[in-house]
């Protein structure tokens, strides 16, 4: 009989003969494979087996969870799935949901955290008339917001005074809308009719108007993976992160969901062609927008404040194509019964220029029966 013994566990062999192995040489090939073989358990419990001589050199599947580990002399180790916290695999990125929720997006845009490790893509919009955008995903460029405003008369477009401090209008139709010089300047000046009030005869100049569980180690990633707060992810410096929110400045504009997190940033103008107060003038279809009554010299006139003004009308054979007073007064003195006036002061203490009325060339006495006089 010839003996031999296995290359990887001293096992002893023999080859074809009547002899049987000895005790010793079967003793000696149990303790080689006790010294050489690991052996393999499995079980429910996350936990491996507490150590003792029956399980080291030892594989402890994990049957719930699905993670092999193994113990050599000292304490069990996890060896599947690969830690990539322990030393190996360092150059990957550890599994963060904020990274997981930011790679699962597909389109294109700004990007908005929503919620906890949640993102979405957002674009910004304008509201109402006036507003234009471009680029309002930030696509193609940094986005553009622009207002259509003209000093000129066109319609549905913003009101914007020119390099003088002018803007234009049409031709007014109701009560309410601005007048424009032309109108102004074709209108009838001081009526001479009695039955007629007027409680302004002061007129201003016209002239005056999806990732894997490992990602590639990177800074810019490890710091977009600790955002925290809701809104525009903006980067402000490299590896760098910040969330933002859209805001506005001035009267006349809003916005909504300035941060994205509840649907896309809308910025809106708040314009009207009526007289409503602390808005943006807007003109309406047909090129007209509204005011209310002046108060101030350098207010705008609108349509029922001219009409009612003073329209210089002494009989019907006068004409007057020009309404401009240039700060005369009105003075008006009561008519008495009988067709007497109150007379009118001494000419010295008179202030010019004025206009009153009387029937000759005005004295410090005579009757007040309508004729009008302007002294400067």
């Amino acid at each position: 009989m010839t003996v031999s013994q296995t290359t990887r566990l001293d096992l002893y062999t023999w080859s074809a003969s009547e002899d049987e192995f000895t005790r010793e040489q079967m003793t000696s090939s149990h303790q080689s494979l006790e010294d050489n073989v690991a052996i393999f358990v499995t079980g429910t419990s996350v936990t491996p087996p507490t150590a003792s001589t029956g399980n080291t050199n030892a594989f402890y599947w994990d049957t719930t969870s699905n993670i092999l580990h193994f113990r050599g002399d000292d304490s069990w180790q996890q060896i599947f799935p690969v830690l990539p916290g322990g030393h190996i695999h360092t150059d990957l990125q550890p599994l963060n949901s904020n990274l997981t929720g930011f790679g699962s997006l597909s389109g294109s845009g700004f990007v908005s955290r929503t919620g906890s490790n949640t993102f979405t893509e957002r674009s910004i919009a304008v509201s109402g008339t006036g507003l234009s955008i471009a680029n309002a995903g930030g696509v193609a460029g940094n986005p553009t917001i622009s207002i259509n405003s003209t000093s000129s008369a066109t319609a549905s477009t913003v009101v914007s005074r020119d390099s003088s401090g002018r803007f234009q209008a049409v031709s007014p139709s109701a009560n309410a809308d601005v007048a424009i010089k032309s109108y102004v300047d074709t209108a009838d000046a001081l009526k001479a009719n009695a039955a007629d009030v007027y409680t302004k005869t002061e007129m201003a100049d016209p002239t005056t108007r999806a990732f894997l569980n490992l990602q590639t180690l990177d800074a810019d990633l490890t710091a977009l993976s600790a955002l925290s707060t809701v809104g525009i992810v903006a980067r402000t410096a490299p590896d760098t992160y910040a969330t933002r929110s859209i805001a506005v400045s001035g009267t006349g504009l809003t916005i909504s969901n300035a941060t994205g997190a509840a649907g896309n940033p809308t910025i809106a103008i708040a314009s009207d062609s009526t007289a409503t107060p602390s808005t943006i003038v807007l003109r309406d279809a047909a090129g007209r927008f509204q005011a209310v009554s002046p108060s101030a010299n350098a207010d705008v006139a609108i349509k029922s404040y001219v009409d009612t003004a003073d329209a210089l009308k002494a009989n019907s054979a006068d004409v007057y194509t020009k309404t401009d007073l240039h700060n005369a007064k009105l003075y008006q003195y009561a008519n008495t019964g009988g067709g007497t006036g109150t007379a009118l002061p001494p000419s010295g203490t008179r202030t010019t220029p004025r206009i009153y009325v009387q029937t000759t060339d005005p004295g410090t006495s005579g009757a007040i029966v309508g004729d009008i006089w302007f002294q400067i």
